[in-house]
């Protein structure tokens, strides 16, 4: 038995000059331009965050989950920016990292993030907790390693605040 092609059917010659077997569906293109639109989003909002514009850097960010719901990154740094933000913006900083990790429950950065917003809260056994989980990930984490020492410090003065003498 001699398989059969599509040359030999008269298909292939069919869809040439239908143009059927070059054709680009019209949502390949659309999602590619909302695939740079986002990428583009997501740069605005890192450089954004990076110059302290914590506001304009949110928008930039929602604006990317506007085209991927599923953007872990986007999520990460609008946590990083609530976090700066500080007060009730902690609340929606837990809120982001917690989406980001269950998008990437294995990106170490993320688990230092979750540990930055529990200092914030001064919450120091979870941050702990989730900075020995980014070092299981990760074990040379420079970033997993400044924060426990940073963390450590924050409790050791904690610590040694209750010695103070108080001024009359």
């Amino acid at each position: 038995h001699k398989k059969v092609t599509p040359e030999d059917t008269g298909k292939d010659k069919k869809r040439e000059a239908t143009g059927q077997h070059k054709a680009v569906k019209p949502e390949s293109l659309q999602t590619s331009k909302e695939d740079s639109k986002e990428k583009m989003h997501l740069e605005t909002g890192i450089e954004e965050f990076k110059d302290s514009k914590y506001k304009d850097a949110m928008e930039s960010l929602e604006n990317v989950l506007k085209y991927n719901s599923r953007n872990a990154d986007a999520y990460y740094y609008m946590s990083r920016c609530q976090q700066r933000m500080g007060g009730s913006s902690l609340t929606d900083a837990l809120d982001n990292i917690k989406r980001a990790l269950i998008i990437d429950r294995e990106n170490p950065k993320f688990f230092c993030q979750m540990a930055r917003v529990q200092m914030a809260r001064k919450e120091f056994e979870s941050a702990e907790k989730y900075l020995k989980t980014a070092l299981a990930w990760d074990r040379d984490s420079q970033e997993a390693k400044y924060l426990l020492e940073r963390m450590k410090e924050s409790k050791q003065k904690g610590f040694f605040s209750k010695f103070k003498r108080k001024k009359n």
